[in-house]
Parts: structure tokens; sequence; C-alpha cells
């Protein structure tokens, strides 16, 4: 089941209506409050893999431009531990000792843009199950705002609490709900008792404290140099444990040049989009590293997820751009909990001359899901990595063999987390 802007609109309002805010400050919030928090990035239009997350090099396959066109020389790639990461990650390399990616994940077949996003979003492609921040809300201690969202999703048959992000851009605490706007909602539930009411009404009496989520907005704010407002709201909603988990899609940011998409003109074109949103990233883990929480930083209690809906063709079509790949695809985890400077999964180049139809392909490489590693081989515990398992293996996150349980039989990733 879907949920529209207008859907998200309506869950924001009444979200809005009140807080459970706990008064604290920096200096005060290493104990108490939830132990891991989730946020989910969207990058839509088809992110080129062999920029960022999954670099290749020319002199491994005996390749040239036609079947692999690279912007870059292998030594401008990044490298720290077992990860690499290509030209347009330069900006998160102060953060790879806890990023790790998944490489070679496969998408079965074309199905457009928005219903692969969901599959890699939820693991599934039939729109049965909830992207992953929403289930993970499920799992996480209730907060007063569940989830904070700034786009549309896939719920699945679940119900969380959502408020919008941009609810919260320009809010002060003059905002505060009044005292006779508290009394006429509860005039409204007495009288008609409905259920949908309730919970906003248990809200209610967190409403005086409001006050101090927004002044947490200004100050978390004052920590980084960003335009953009979503970051410091998420933060503040973290540590003050009125939000457990965040959907950010990349193309609803304000002031974010933003086109993965790039079927023509590809050259310099989609680098520099990426490059943006990479940066866009690395601002979120610059400023969650910078806020004290429990005995470290936010940082190191908040798993980041990144995906986009597949990768591109490794070659230029006829208008210098190019095509959909969905033989492969990546996804970066980072956060305190993440076994970083890895890479899991792994993807190969097949070139032009070793194909019938004269083009090369990008596709992933079988996975033993006994050790953890790619390999050329096929057997028992061999098998690709589809978008399903990377959800099913972020369950483990929370230790419930009822997450995703209509993923029981899918195999997990193993090493993920430490």
């Amino acid at each position: 089941m879907g949920i529209t802007r207008r859907d998200l609109i309506t869950n924001g309002f009444l979200a809005s209506l009140a807080y459970s805010i706990p008064k604290v400050t920096f200096a005060n919030i290493n104990q108490g409050g939830l132990d891991n928090f989730f946020v989910q990035i969207l990058a839509p239009g088809g992110m080129d893999v062999t920029l960022s997350l999954d670099p290749l090099n020319h002199n491994i396959y005996g390749t040239d431009n036609e079947d692999i066109f690279l912007e870059y020389r292998w030594d401008q790639i990044v490298k720290y531990g077992d990860l690499i990461l290509g030209p347009a990650c330069q900006s998160l390399k102060p953060y790879m000792k806890n990023i790790a990616t998944i490489n070679g994940i496969v998408m079965r077949r074309d199905v457009g843009h928005d219903s692969l996003l969901a599959y890699m979003a939820s693991g599934s492609g039939s729109g049965d199950l909830p992207y992953f921040a929403i289930e993970a809300n499920h799992f996480l201690p209730t907060t007063t705002l569940g989830t904070l969202v700034n786009t549309s999703f896939r719920l699945g048959d679940r119900r969380p609490s959502l408020s919008q992000i941009r609810d919260h851009e320009h809010s002060t605490s003059s905002s505060v709900l009044n005292p006779e706007s508290i009394d006429i909602l509860k005039d409204i539930y007495e009288k008609t008792g409905s259920s949908l009411t309730k919970p906003n009404l248990d809200m209610l009496k967190f409403n005086s404290q409001k006050e101090g989520f927004y002044k947490k907005i200004e100050d978390i704010t004052q920590l980084i140099e960003q335009e953009s407002k979503e970051a410091p709201i998420i933060a503040a909603a973290f540590i003050q444990n009125v939000a457990n988990s965040a959907i950010i899609n990349l193309e609803d940011i304000q002031n974010l040049e933003f086109d993965f998409d790039t079927h023509s003109d590809h050259e310099g074109r989609h680098l520099e989009a990426q490059m943006g949103a990479w940066y866009y990233v690395s601002q979120i883990f610059d400023l969650f590293s910078k806020i004290p929480y429990r005995t470290g930083t936010l940082f190191d209690h908040t798993t980041f997820v990144v995906v986009s809906e597949f990768s591109r063709t490794p070659y230029l079509n006829a208008a210098k751009g190019k095509d959909h790949n969905v033989y492969t695809n990546s996804v970066l985890l980072a956060g305190g909990k993440i076994n970083g400077a890895r890479s899991f999964g792994g993807s190969k180049v097949i070139p032009r001359s070793k194909r019938k139809d004269g083009r090369a392909i990008h596709i992933g490489s079988p996975f033993d899901y006994s050790t953890g590693k790619s390999v050329n081989a096929s057997g028992d515990g061999i098998e690709l990595i589809f978008p399903e398992n990377v959800a099913k293996t972020l369950a483990q996150l929370f230790k419930n063999e009822s997450v995703y349980p209509g993923l029981n039989s899918i195999k997990q990733i193993p090493g993920l987390f430490k």
C-alpha cells in the first residue's frame, strides 16, 4: 500500500499537534534515550556506481572506454581498508572506517524507476513490504513522531506515526499549541470517541515541552554550515527521542541540483550530480558526528542506508549517455554499528568481444553466503544478491525474527554489523 503527499500532509498535521520532548542539553544526553536510529536516503534516477560505490579498472578486464566509459584514472579512487570508492565520493573519505558497501545487487528486470526504487528500499518488488525505515519504526521503541519523511513511500501493512520534515523547517517556539486549542481537541475526542484521534490526544499532554524541540533545532543548526534544514531537524528529533527513523529523498531537497538519469550527455554531468549528492550525505554525517549522544555521538547510534533504483550501462550510447542497468546495483551503509572499511558482494564486466550482441555488460557476481565473499563458482549457498537479501540483512539490526517475516527464507549477508 502506498502513501501519497496528501496523506503525508494530513499525518504531518496530526503528528505536529504535540511532542514528547524531554528538556535536555548536549551536556546531559549521554544516558537514556534510544540506542539505535535509522535513516534511509533515496537517490533516484539510477546512479552510475562506477563513479562512486563500485569503481572499475580497465586493467583488470583488459577493456577500453568502449566497454567501460570511465572519467577517472585508477589513482583517483579512494581506498581505506578493503573499501574502494570512486571520485564522486571524495567527501565521504573521513567516514570510510564506518562505511560499507554492498555491490553486485541484481534487480531482475527493468520495470521503471518508481517500482525499482521501492524494490531497493523495501526488498519487495510487489509493494507488499514497507520501506525499511518504516519497518524499523515498527520495531524501535514508540516515539511521538515515529518516522520523519520528505517523500512518498510504501507502508506495506505497517501503520506508523509520521511527520513531514518540512513542517518543522520554519517552526519556532512561538508555534506551541495554545491551551484553548488543546481544550477544543479534547472536546472533539470526548464527543466522538474516535479511535483515530486518540493517539494524537495522548500526545497533547507533552505540548508544553514542544518549545524545547524547536530550540534544539536552532542549537543544532549552528553546528555546521548547510542550507538544508533536514539534518538538524532529524538530529534534534532523535536526541529528543520524539522520532526514531527518517526517509530522505534527495530529489526533493531544495537547492540540490539532482539528475542521475543521464541517457545523454553523461560525461561530467552525472559526476557533478553525484558529487553534490554525496556531499549532502557527508554533511549529514558531519552533523551527527558532532552531537554527543549517550557514550558516543549521534552518528555512532544511527544506521544510514543510501539506495538508488539501478546502476547504468558501462558504455556510452549513441547520445553519449548511459542507459538503465538492472544487472548490478550498489548500496552504501554507514554508522557506528557498521563493520566499516569493507565491501560486500562484487560485480564484473564482460567485454563486448565476448558478447554476441557486441555490447559490454556490467553484472553482479555470485556470492557465497556462508563465507561472505564474491566467487566465480556455483554450488550450495552460492547465489546472486538481490534487494530482498539486503533488506533481510538490515533486519539483523533488531535481532527479531518478526522483522520482514515475508522474507523468512531469504539469506542474509554475514559480517555487515558489529
